[in-house]
């Protein structure tokens, strides 16, 4: 809704967003993933559930199975099912 209907850039969302949750009352290591998502989300400009996604793997240093190729430029480990 942002970026189509409000014409915002990936990174004004992003920063916006960022303050949202550096002000919420969570756990820090949930904050810290959810600030690495909105950082992959603006500089990669891909979708938020791929960056978020991406950002737990990462922080996991888990491998996941998709055919989005979105996830990889993300610089999550991604293994193409057969």
């Amino acid at each position: 809704v942002l970026f189509r209907n409000y014409g915002m850039t990936h990174i004004q969302i992003a920063d916006v967003l960022a303050t949202v949750v550096e002000n919420l009352i969570t756990a820090s290591a949930e904050r810290q993933r959810m600030l690495a998502a909105l950082k992959i989300y603006g500089e990669r400009r891909v979708d938020i559930v791929d960056a978020w996604l991406a950002a737990e793997t990462l922080a996991l240093g888990h491998r996941v199975a998709s055919f989005d190729r979105d996830l990889a430029r993300c610089g999550a480990d991604v293994v193409v099912p057969a």
